[in-house]
C-alpha cells in the first residue's frame, strides 16, 4: 500500500492544459473554448474505408 498516491498529491505541468490551436475548423468543431488543451487524447472513427489506406497494390 505504499505506492498509492493521492489525486490531490499529483502534481501537472501547466503547459497540459494550454489549448493547442491547429489554425484549422476543428478549432471550433472540437471544442466550445477554440482548440483542445495539449494534455487531451482524442481519438475519430469512422466507417471502413473512409480515410484510410487505398493502396491496393
Amino acid at each position: 500500500m505504499t505506492n498509492i498516491v493521492k489525486m490531490k498529491d499529483v502534481k501537472f505541468d501547466s503547459s497540459l492544459f494550454v489549448n493547442y490551436m491547429s489554425g484549422t475548423i476543428l478549432d471550433k468543431l472540437l471544442c466550445n473554448y477554440k482548440g483542445l488543451p495539449n494534455g487531451a487524447n482524442s481519438m475519430i472513427i469512422g466507417d471502413p474505408g473512409e480515410g484510410g489506406n487505398n493502396d491496393y497494390s
